[in-house]
Order: structure tokens, then sequence, then C-alpha cells
């Protein structure tokens, strides 16, 4: 017969399994969602310095040529200001 503190130790070790199952859930799906919108954001930085240098070189080649750094430097500003503020999945979580 089951004692009401064997009782008591089953449902901790069962809640404890739940718990750890959900939590490994948890991080896979992290993972995943990180790469997908690390993924999207590298997409984006393409399509961002596309836009750059397109509006630079309708303006002057000589300038869209020596304004290389400065696009790719704009480019993953906003990359990374876009990536970090729309996907909180991607982020650390402090406890």
């Amino acid at each position: 017969m089951l004692t009401e503190d064997r009782l008591q130790e089953m449902e901790r070790t069962l809640q404890f399994f739940v718990e750890e199952r959900l939590a490994r859930k948890e991080r896979k799906y992290k993972k995943a969602c990180c790469a997908i919108v690390s993924i999207c954001a590298a997409l984006l930085f393409f399509v961002i310095y596309a836009a750059i240098a397109t509006t630079f070189n309708q303006k002057s080649p000589a300038v869209a040529s020596a304004a290389v750094p400065q696009v790719i430097f704009a480019s993953c500003v906003l990359t990374g200001i876009i990536w970090y503020n729309l996907e909180p999945c991607c982020r650390p979580q402090t406890k």
C-alpha cells in the first residue's frame, strides 16, 4: 500500500520530469526561432544594403564607390536594430 509520503514523492518526481520536458521543448523552440530570425536578418541586411547602395549610385557613381564602408555599416546597424527589437526570443533571458 502506498503511503502519503510515497505519493508526494512520486508526485514531485513526475512534476520534475514534466517541467524538464517543457524546458527542453522551450529551448528547442528558442534555437529554431533564433535561427529563422537570423536568416531573415541576413536577408534583410542585403535588402537594406542594396537599397542604400542603389540610392547612392543614382546620385553619383564616384560617391557610391567611396561610401561602401559607410553603407555596409549603416546596413549592419539598421539590421541589428530591427532584429533586436522585433525578436525577443533570440535575446538572452535574464532571471
